[in-house]
Parts: structure tokens; sequence; C-alpha cells
């Protein structure tokens, strides 16, 4: 059976193509219903599975022209949709001669059951009573213009909750400034943090390719103003450049509240939906620009999200237990191993290495090295992964060595930089925040971490847990 999954969103496309092929049918990805009705001239589908709101030929659209040309009129066609979930909405879909219609998220396993009860049941498409020219429009602009409505809402709820956040954070930076012994000239500490981390400019990468966009988008804004969308892409615009300045503050501050992060983010998103779903007439450079701000947006939530968890350990609480670090190394080799069968490893972890600190950053200490270890040994014909102790200044050091990628000694400074890569992220996928949540993992416990190593010829990494 072949199916077309008709939607702008590209991760609900992957995530049901993928389903689709698991259960052995055929199912091609189309971005959106004018790129859909081109593709029926080459290949015809036994099933549609479409989104409703889409830019240039929205869901309704597109069935509605199907079901109006005689070649395809008897396409199964089934809508899953997350924003046209009423009562009013489903009616329409049918009327038109939809034979199912999902509200998403949803278990996609009923999509599947959804697509083995409309094959089951018909012979064909669903019929339809033809509505007119001008009964379809009235009720698809009734509609639209109430979904208009309620971004325009959620937008104007979102710029209010914004406001409050940096309300908020005007709040504590003074209350912060004005604490007796506060030195003006210094970054204030927002949160106790007693792990300061270093962050590099990586992390700004995706902000400023955006930046750019912006530019080449200001640059012809008559265009946009031919279309009406010149204001939305000057709020989207203007939205990234606060949020560079949240970033900067992050940093500077070490702790502040998530919502100075994550409001602008959603803020931005939700203008890109209302460009892509609301403005059909805008030409098709400014659509490949909006995608690609979109691609650098979710870039750069993975860096904040790391971010937060690394300011998160940077200050955690530690709750002294034994810790058994052998076993502990055991289990996650084990996990590794299971990753990955078909790879050669000898692996040496010393027996009865106990610890008194925290079980969940140690945890994450080990769970970085030996991911490491087990990454960077991957082109090696067969891996060496040692986990061990040795005496250094009479002070128990533990250490991991592996046979792998190693490093330049030169490099070794920015070892624990955050979102600091030292290899082709090609070659070796990551963020680069294991190893400086490592060392602020390891300096909760008043320890210290090290590395040494060599180009192609392996890495050491030595770290202390001091008696708590």
């Amino acid at each position: 059976m072949k199916i077309f999954i008709v939607d702008d969103n590209a991760d609900y496309r992957h995530l049901l193509g993928e389903l689709l092929r698991d259960k052995g049918w055929e199912a091609l990805e189309v971005p959106d219903g004018e790129t859909c009705l081109r593709l029926l001239h080459e290949q015809v589908p036994d099933v549609i599975l479409s989104d409703v709101m889409m830019p240039h030929v929205d869901g309704f659209q597109l069935l509605r022209t199907l079901r109006g040309t005689p070649p395809f009129s008897g396409i199964f066609f089934i809508f899953y949709t997350s924003t046209y979930e009423k009562t009013e909405h489903r009616d329409f879909a049918m009327s038109l001669g939809a034979d199912a219609y999902i509200v998403k998220p949803l278990d996609p396993e009923e999509i599947i059951a959804a697509l083995n009860a409309v094959m089951a049941a018909r012979g064909g498409g669903s019929s339809a009573t033809i509505l007119t020219e001008e009964e379809f429009l009235r009720t698809h602009n009734v509609l639209l213009s109430e979904k208009l409505l309620e971004k325009t809402r959620e937008l104007q709820q979102e710029a209010e909750d914004h406001r409050k956040d940096e309300e908020e954070l005007l709040v504590l930076r003074h209350r912060s400034a004005n604490r007796p012994g506060a030195n003006a000239a210094m970054s204030v500490s927002l949160a106790p943090v007693q792990c300061p981390f270093t962050v590099s400019e990586n992390v700004y990468s995706p902000i400023t390719e955006i930046d750019k966009i912006c530019d080449q988008l200001g640059v012809r804004k008559g265009e946009l103003d031919n279309v009406g969308a010149a204001t939305i892409v000057d709020q989207l615009c203007s939205s990234m450049k606060r949020l560079r300045q949240h970033v900067t503050d992050l940093q500077n501050y070490i702790i502040i509240p998530r919502t100075e992060l994550y409001a602008p983010m959603r803020r931005i998103q939700m203008l890109i939906e209302v460009l892509k779903q609301d403005y059909p007439a805008l030409p098709g450079w400014v659509y490949f620009k909006i995608d690609k701000i979109e691609e650098h947006l979710r870039h750069f939530a993975t860096l904040v999200e790391d971010l937060v968890r690394l300011t998160s350990v940077a200050k955690a609480e530690v709750t002294p237990q034994q810790v058994d670090l052998s076993m502990l190394a055991r289990s996650l080799i084990e996990d590794l191993r299971k990753s990955s069968p078909e790879r050669m490893a000898e692996i040496a972890i010393r027996e009865g290495l106990l610890v008194n600190g925290d079980r969940r950053l140690l945890r994450m200490v080990l769970e970085h090295l030996i991911d490491n270890a087990w990454k960077f040994t991957r082109h090696a014909p067969v891996a060496r992964i040692q986990f061990d102790v040795t005496t250094v200044e009479h002070k128990r050091v533990y250490y991991i060595r592996d046979n792998g990628a190693g490093f330049n000694m030169g490099d070794a400074a920015d070892l624990f930089v955050a979102f600091h890569k030292l290899h082709p992220i090609e070659q070796y996928p990551g963020n680069g925040i294991g190893l400086a949540i490592v060392k602020a993992a390891i300096c909760r416990h008043g320890g210290t971490v090290w590395a040494t190593g060599e180009a192609e010829r392996g890495a050491t990494f030595f770290f202390t847990v001091p008696p708590l």
C-alpha cells in the first residue's frame, strides 16, 4: 500500500514515515498540499494522510480539489491535526469527503488502526456532497479567521508573559546589584553557584545565522510589505535579538529564570507558524529563509537544554552515600555493548572502586567519560577501555583510558569548555557539553578533573573524589 504523508511539520512526517514503513507500507513524505497535487501527476497513492494547516494549499483545499478531480477522487483521505480539533472542523472535513478525522498528538498505533479500518470498510474513497465554490469559501474563510484570531490572542499572551519575565529578571538583578559587598563592575550571580564554567562562543552560532537571515529579509522588506508580512517578520527578528541577550545573561549570571529562555523561543516558533500557515502569498525564497530560521532555532533549543542541564549540575545539592563506581561502570559498558553488539572491545574495570559521594552526579561523570571512550574508539579494530585507580601525591586518582582518536595536548585547556568540540561533528556527533558536565559534577564534590592524550593514540581522563 502506498501512502502520502502531507504535513509541513518535518518531525511529524518523519515519525509517521518510519512507523508506516516499519509496517511494510510504502510511505512518501510530502511537505504541503501544493506539492502533493503536483506529485499526483507522477504517482497515485492508495491513501493520503494529511494535516489541515499548511502553507500554499491547506488540507481542506487539497481534499476539495481531489474529490472534484475524477482520476484522484477515489483516493482514501485521512486528516490528522492538532489545530482544527472542534466538532465543526471535523464535520466540514467529512462533508468534503474525508474518510477519517484524527486529532493529534496521539498514539501512532491509532493512525495504523484508522488506516486499517478505513481500508477494510470501503472499496474506494468516501463520497461527498459537492459544495459550491461560494459555500466552500464561506465556511473555509470562517474557520481560517477563527484560527487567526486564536493565534493573535496566543501571541498577545506570549508577549505579556515575556514582559512579566523581563520585569522579574530586572527585579532580581536590582536586588543582586544592591546586595552588601556587591561589585557593580562584576557579574552578579542570581543563584549560589560554587562551580562556574566556561561556555564557547559556538553557543551563539545558530543565532548568528538567524541574524544574517534577518538582515537578508530586511534588505527585501518591500516584498514582505506587498503581502502584509513585514510586521510579523520584524517581530520575529526582534525576538531573536532579545534571545541572544538572554543567553549572554545566562553566562554572566549563571542562573536565571528558565522562562527567560523558553518564552521567547515559543514566541518565535508561533510567529514562524503564523507566517507559514497564514500568508500563502509569501514568495518562495521567503519560505526557504523561514525554514532555515526554524532549523537554526531547533539547533539552538538543543544547546539551551544542554546549558540548562549544565547550570543545574553546577549548583546541584550533593547527597553523600557510598557509591560503587566499578558496578556503575560495568552497567554502563553493558548497555553500550547491547547498543553495538558488532563492536570488538576489551574492557578492564578494577573491582571495589568505592567512594563517598552523590550517586546521581557520579553516574553522570562515568556516563559521559565512558560514552566518550566508546564513541572515540569506534574506528579502532579493537576498542580498549580501562577504568582504574592510581595514587598521585598521596591522593587516590581514578582514570578512564582508551585507545581512540585522542587529542593534541595543546587543546587540553579547551576540553572542558561547554560546546567546544575538538573533533568534526560529522565523525563524532554531539554538542560538546559532556565534559563540561563532568567538570561541574566533580567540582561539586570538591575534586578536580584533567586529561592527557595524543592524536590517534588515545586519551586518559583523571578525576578525584575527596572524602565528603
